[in-house]
């Protein structure tokens, strides 16, 4: 539990109080660190054919894809706040179109564009169909979703 690192290998004089102290106390300390992290260091301790007996249990988390399948493009925002087309099958970001920036006025889109300080701008076909959605308010009328949706729209992703 404690690691002593000294030049000579040994222990410091004024340490020994501290040592002794740790030594002593070690079912204590053993015992809350059990009981902190719900038994996770008496189950680290145990022999690994035991954990095997116990693990019944199989989780897959996320869905498994083939490395031929086809993904579907889809527009994503993110949790914080970029907007994206991602591959559906894959979840691979595909291309980054802006940011929703929040301010004192509220939530508002900006499109990827060398005017907006962004260093990777979106393609100039893109930028001139959703050049309109730029500095766009992000309100109780026209919500993330529905950006989401006329972004999706405009790039003929449905489609897709």
């Amino acid at each position: 539990m404690v690691n002593r690192f000294t030049r000579r290998g040994e222990v410091r004089p004024q340490d020994l109080p501290h040592y002794k102290l740790i030594e002593k106390n070690r079912p204590v300390i053993h015992g809350l660190i059990n009981h902190l992290t719900g038994g996770g260091l008496s189950s680290a301790q145990q022999e690994p054919q035991a954990q095997e007996r116990e693990s019944t249990k199989t989780f897959h988390i996320g869905r498994a894809t083939k490395a031929n399948e086809p993904g579907r493009p889809i527009v994503n925002i993110s949790f914080n706040g970029r907007v994206l087309i991602i591959d559906d099958a894959r979840a691979k970001q595909l291309m980054h179109l802006g940011n929703l920036v929040r301010g004192e006025d509220g939530t508002k889109f900006l499109l990827a564009n060398k005017k907006n300080g962004f260093f990777a701008p979106v393609d100039g076909a893109i930028q001139e169909v959703l050049e309109d959605l730029d500095g766009r308010f992000i309100t109780n009328e026209f919500t993330e979703e529905d950006l989401s949706k006329e972004v999706s729209a405009r790039l003929s992703l449905d489609d897709v």
